[in-house]
């Protein structure tokens, strides 16, 4: 017979995933954060990270309607949710519409296992949220230090954040000592590429329906039984790759002005906390 407890586990983790509810990540704070980066067991190719994107849906009074993952930022396939964005900018013809289509484009985080070792419990893994640069400057303290996800050879790193908004800057350093770490931590670790999957219909219809009441367009929710990248009521240019939109024609300067290339991926991590407390 089943455990009680895996049953009771077991059973949480699909409510949560057909709801969309996910245990909270971990965001380095206003100053110096010290954290040790851990294996993801559910990758055996040995990648630790797992890439992830979300979908922060406002209105024209900056009033956050919808939370929902970028499939393509996170799986790497075509987004409803991207599309019908898209749609929108390339037909509206309202600048307040443009630039809320535009701030609801996917911002692009990197997801790691840590022990965040000056937080309440060095103890226990957590979900170490970064934005793609501070996680590049991960990557530049591997190309020096090695492996840092090593139990018995890896580093601390010091991420020290400073700033507010949009002037929020990260810095990433080797902590001055390291010790190893004890290796009961690896069954605790979370499975990174489960964690993302996060799709579930009402949800998904949710946001198909926030991008709607802003555009004016009427989007239709894709099937749950048909590919995503497929059920939008009407065809849309595909203008969302590498951060860029489609150029508008001629007679539509303003417009082509208006949609001009925005970094949504370097969405500061304060910004994100005020929409979702906005919730």
């Amino acid at each position: 017979m089943a455990d009680i407890m895996d049953l009771i586990r077991n059973k949480k983790k699909a409510i949560q995933q057909s709801s969309g509810r996910r245990q909270k990540t971990v965001k380095p704070v206003s100053g110096k954060n010290k954290f040790r980066i851990l294996p993801n067991p559910g990758d055996e190719e040995g990648q630790f990270w797992q890439d992830f994107g979300q979908h922060f849906i406002k209105d024209t009074n900056d009033k956050l309607q919808a939370v929902y993952m970028c499939v393509e930022k996170t799986h790497e396939r075509a987004c409803p949710i991207c599309e019908g964005i898209a749609q929108g900018i390339n037909e509206a013809g309202d600048d307040e519409i443009i630039e809320a289509l535009k701030e609801s484009r996917s911002s692009s985080r990197v997801l790691v296992n840590a022990l965040h070792l000056d937080g309440e419990d060095a103890k226990t893994p957590v979900i170490l949220e970064l934005s793609p640069t501070t996680f590049e400057k991960v990557l530049e303290l591997m190309e020096e230090y090695g492996n840092v996800t090593s139990l018995s050879e890896g580093i601390d790193i010091l991420i020290t954040r400073s700033g507010t908004g949009l002037n929020t800057e990260y810095s990433v350093l080797p902590a001055a000592k390291s010790k190893p770490v004890d290796a009961a931590v690896l069954k605790n670790l979370h499975n990174l590429g489960e964690y993302v999957e996060q799709e579930y219909d009402e949800g998904r219809n949710k946001a198909i329906a926030a991008v709607s009441n802003v555009s004016g367009l009427m989007l239709a929710a894709p099937p749950a039984d048909k590919p995503l990248a497929k059920s939008l009521s009407a065809p849309v240019e595909d203008s969302l790759d590498d951060d860029m939109y489609a150029e508008s024609s001629a007679e539509e300067p303003k417009k082509e002005e208006a949609i001009a290339k925005a970094d949504s991926d370097e969405i500061s991590d304060d910004e994100l906390d005020d929409m979702l407390a906005s919730l």
